[in-house]
Formats: C-alpha cells, sequence, structure tokens
C-alpha cells in the first residue's frame, strides 16, 4: 500500500485471530463468513484476490488486503504507522533531489522524513478505501497532529511525483542566501541547450565546450561549480529526464491516467476508434 508502510500484502484467517485485531474474531461465525464471502473477488485486471496459500498442507485460503474490510485494514495500517519507530527509512531520491537533500542540516532533514511517514500513512488509508478526509483524520490522530498541517503537507507536493515529495517537504529550509555568479545570457543558454540531450554529456564536457565558446566570443562565464548549482536549481528533474532520457522515462514519473466517464450520459458520448460508417453523398 506505501513506500514506507511494512504492511502485510496477504493474510490467513489464523493469521488475522492471531494478530488479535480488535475487529476481528475468526471463531466468530460472521467473520468466516464474511472471508468465505471474499473469495470470489478479483481485481480490475482479473487477477485473484482471494486464493490457496501455496505450501500450505491445510490448503488454507489467503486474502488480500485490498479486499479485506474497512475497519480492519485501517488497523492493520495503524499498527504498521505505530511500528515505524524513530529511525528514518533511507530515501530512494533522483540524484538533483539528493544531492540537495544530503546538504541540508540534520533538522530539516529528520522533518521531512517525519512529514513523509505522516503522508504515507494518509495514502495507505486512503487506499484502503477512506475518504481523503477520513484518511487524514486517522492520521492526524496516529500521530498526535492537528489535520491542518497534513493538509499543508499535502498542498507542499501537490503535483509532483512520489519520489520527489522528500526534499520538498522540508522546503522551509533555505539554506545561505548569496549572490548568483555572472553569466552571460548566451553562455547560459548554450550550456542547458548542449546539456539538455539524449546523447547525455557528462557536465564536465558542456563546461569545457563552454569555456572555448566564451572565449570565442566573449561571454563571462562563471566556475563549473556554480553553473551547476544553477542548473540544479532552476532546471526541474522532470525536464532533465524528458530531454535528456526520452519522453517513455518522463512519462514514468507520472501516474498512470484514468478516464472518467462520470460527466456524461448514456448515449452522450461514444468512442468510435476504428469504426467505419457507410452512407451516401449526393
Amino acid at each position: 500500500m506505501s513506500d514506507l508502510l511494512d504492511i502485510q500484502e496477504w493474510w490467513t484467517g489464523p493469521e488475522l485471530m492471531a494478530a488479535k485485531l480488535r475487529h476481528f474474531s475468526y471463531k466468530d461465525r460472521q467473520a468466516r463468513n464474511v472471508l468465505k464471502g471474499l473469495r470470489g473477488e478479483r481485481s480490475k485486471t482479473g487477477e485473484r484476490l482471494a486464493r490457496r496459500r501455496a505450501g500450505s498442507r491445510s490448503r488454507v485460503w489467503e486474502y488480500h488486503n485490498s479486499v479485506l474490510p474497512v475497519e480492519l485494514k485501517n488497523e492493520i495500517i495503524k499498527r504498521a504507522v505505530l511500528a515505524l519507530g524513530d529511525t528514518p527509512a533511507k530515501p530512494k531520491l533522483p540524484p538533483r533531489s539528493r544531492d540537495e537533500f544530503e546538504r541540508m542540516p540534520p533538522r530539516a532533514r529528520a522533518d521531512a522524513h517525519w512529514r513523509m511517514r505522516v503522508l504515507m500513512a494518509v495514502v495507505a488509508y486512503i487506499d484502503a478505501k477512506n475518504s481523503v478526509d477520513m484518511s487524514v483524520g486517522l492520521a492526524a490522530k496516529d500521530f498526535g497532529i492537528s489535520k491542518a498541517s497534513i493538509y499543508k503537507w499535502r498542498k507542499m507536493v501537490a503535483g509532483l511525483p512520489r519520489i520527489e515529495w522528500l526534499p520538498n517537504l522540508a522546503s522551509n529550509y533555505k539554506g545561505k542566501a548569496g549572490k548568483r555568479a555572472a553569466c552571460t545570457g548566451e553562455a547560459w543558454e548554450a550550456i542547458k541547450a548542449d546539456y539538455l540531450r539524449l546523447e547525455k554529456p557528462t557536465f564536465a564536457s558542456c563546461y569545457r565546450r563552454l569555456v572555448r565558446m566564451a572565449g570565442a566570443h566573449g561571454w563571462e562565464i562563471p566556475s563549473e561549480r556554480a553553473l551547476w548549482d544553477r542548473m540544479s536549481k532552476e532546471v526541474k528533474y522532470s525536464t532533465k529526464v524528458l530531454y535528456r532520457e526520452g519522453k517513455e522515462e518522463a512519462a514514468k514519473l507520472y501516474p498512470a491516467q484514468k478516464r472518467d466517464r462520470s460527466v456524461y450520459h448514456a448515449l452522450e458520448a461514444l468512442n468510435a476508434d476504428g469504426h467505419t460508417f457507410d452512407f451516401w453523398v449526393k
């Protein structure tokens, strides 16, 4: 369900009983009937969400956590939240964001980890088919914070791929203010055009070519480090991927799009892809 929460994916009736979940008692007939009623569930892609556990002598049934009742899923998520402890997980970040994140003070990184855990709990509750407001409320109760804080953090990462959430959750960190090194506009455009291409040249080779061009045209350029820092700050990671990796790699940064047909009445819109119309014209 989540990148940071360790949530068991498949559960058997005895495992649910052993977990001593408040909303489940395997000895209760109604609880057994609820599980039996889930055995025909399938995902949108047709995969079975209830199956016989492989390697089990009794061939006991196991159920995917996505089909469990909401009360059970919420309790499982809450236990996973409480089991996180104080040790932050090692972040998986793009190179640019990783460099920026590692340069932040320890306090700023710790705050970002904390906020990331809260948002991952919200994501898990939403995946459990709770409403957004209820999910935020449950996470706020688990972590002992206000719903307003969580909504603020969600706004900070709105529209960003999840891989970039962590450094942006530490956006209150401003770093040391400094004056940008002088650089002729044509020089800046030249090194961007050289670096942002599918051949993926190293920045060092781009800078060496820029030095030769600057000498020929009389451009003023700063050090290689200063230009790299400017490139890291002003050119988005998604832009780098698009121009250096291609459209297919850039598309992987964003979730798959789903068509929304809820605004249409019956036969108000038709999908006629590949359909041939036969009619006479006079």
